[in-house]
């Protein structure tokens, strides 16, 4: 007992000596009530979000947040029309200051393109030398520049300026050390070089990824590296070098094979591990490039996660897994638990045995009430084996009630009021959307046809086909 004792106080005490607090706090009036919640990236990939703290804004306006952490982390957090972000180190404290409250406007929330503004806090305990502060400042500088010259660069006038362009910049960030900003500088310095008269990925990998540190966390280095590998697969099985790559993937399904056949950019030469992520980058483009079969991919994921000896592989991996099969026809429809209109909670097991039409409305909009109509006329004549469910997303669920009630709508009406979340799990950006689920829970039809798309015949035919 005395040796099981020991082993568990070192195993905590090691995890401890690795994870350090981080505290979050400041005053926000306009917020009173709310809840706060930040996130960060699982990985800088997938950019899987990944919740990280919550806590509730007191009646007076004070937050506090605490977290643990173990290296530099970019975390967010979504506020009406903003994305608030913040860089946060180990073992910091951040006194922050929120933007006024500022809810989107109805015609922000009708917008499928509507993106949240980034805003960088204001930190009130924190001196110019903070990271935060380092990368506003730069990203000021640097983006500046790069909006006023981008055809000049991109169109090779600006070649011989590049270089002193960079000395000039980084002479105003000389002073500061700290690791994080120094990569951040790095890449970002290595991308314009790529754009103006290098635009090589082969020696922006030999002299900036091969055989140095892969910096996972580091939003400078995975942008470039994003930009380096876009569809990096559908490009090199085009090449003389890459001729062997789709029957490594298709047929042989081993990472072993792809390795060996990128060995053949020398760029690549003597690094499993950048092997590996560009691996990952690749199967993650290529399940939506339709060049594999997708069977194929899979099973090379699976490869990929199990070979790897680096964490932060695996969690990109299982990552990836999650983000193709999410909304894939033949795999679950993902998980909700929300509010009906009589406050009653519903999950898809209450439609189990049932395929079930979902739909995400709000009565906002002239599509969906031409919608509504259309399903009121399928719900009267639908087949026992269909339930229509409709998820509001409006603000106001009560407003919806009602014009459910008025326009005798007899099918259940449930809100995303206590898991917002629901959203970016069926990646909602436009409504209505509409996707139907089997008996068992899996996706049939993603997205599935509209009313005005005639959906009851293809429902119809689908039956048909299946008995």
């Amino acid at each position: 007992m005395k040796i099981k004792f020991l082993i568990i106080f070192f195993l905590l005490f090691a995890i401890n000596l690795h994870s350090q607090n981080v505290t979050i706090k400041g005053n926000a009036p306009s917020h009173a009530g709310d809840s706060l919640i930040f996130y960060t990236y699982s990985d800088l990939i997938t950019y899987k979000e990944k919740k990280v703290c919550e806590c509730k804004v007191c009646q007076n306006g004070d937050f506090l947040f605490k977290l643990e952490i173990e290296n530099t982390k970019y975390i967010f957090a979504p506020l009406g029309v903003y994305k608030v972000v913040l860089f946060v180190e180990p073992d910091s404290t951040y006194e922050i200051v929120l933007p006024e409250k500022s809810k989107k406007s109805i015609p922000d929330k009708l917008n499928p393109f509507f993106e949240k503004s980034e805003y960088y806090v204001g930190i009130i305990n924190k001196t110019p030398a903070d990271l935060n502060f380092l990368i506003r400042d730069f990203d000021y500088i640097y983006e500046d520049y790069l909006a006023k010259n981008f055809y000049g660069i991109y169109h090779q006038s600006y070649n011989k300026e590049i270089d002193s362009l960079i000395s000039s910049i980084d002479s105003l960030f000389s002073r500061y050390n700290n690791q994080y900003f120094v990569n951040y500088k790095k890449y970002k310095f290595a991308f314009l070089k790529f754009l103006s008269f290098q635009r090589d990925v082969k020696y922006v990998t030999k002299y900036y990824f091969s055989n140095q540190p892969l910096l996972y966390n580091n939003i400078a280095y995975m942008d470039l590296f994003n930009q380096l590998y876009q569809n990096f697969f559908s490009d090199y099985i085009n090449t003389k070098e890459g001729e062997r790559l789709f029957s490594d993937i298709a047929y042989a399904k081993s990472p072993f094979y792809i390795k060996k056949t990128l060995d053949n950019n020398l760029a690549f030469a003597n690094d499993d591990n950048l092997k590996d992520l560009v691996i990952l980058k690749g199967l993650l483009d290529a399940f939506s490039n339709n060049d594999f079969p997708s069977s194929s991919l899979f099973y090379t994921l699976d490869s990929v996660k199990i070979s790897t000896n680096i964490n932060e592989n695996k969690i990109i991996a299982t990552n990836i897994k999650k983000e193709v099969t999410q909304l894939r026809s033949g795999f679950n429809a993902p998980k909700f638990e929300l509010y009906n209109s009589d406050s009653v909670l519903k999950n898809l097991n209450n439609y189990k045995g049932k395929y079930v039409y979902l739909n995400f409305i709000t009565t906002l909009s002239f599509t969906c009430k031409q919608d509504l109509e259309l399903l009121k006329k399928l719900d009267e004549e639908k087949d026992d084996k269909l339930v229509i469910l409709t998820i509001s997303i409006e603000d106001n669920f009560s407003d919806c009630i009602k014009y459910f009630k008025e326009n005798a709508y007899d099918w259940d009406l449930l809100h995303v009021g206590n898991q917002p979340d629901v959203l970016k799990k069926y990646k909602i950006k436009t409504t209505p959307m509409y996707y139907l689920i089997n008996p068992s829970g899996k996706l049939s039809m993603c997205p599935a046809y509209s009313p005005r798309e005639h959906f009851e015949h293809y429902f119809s035919k689908m039956i048909r086909l299946r008995n």
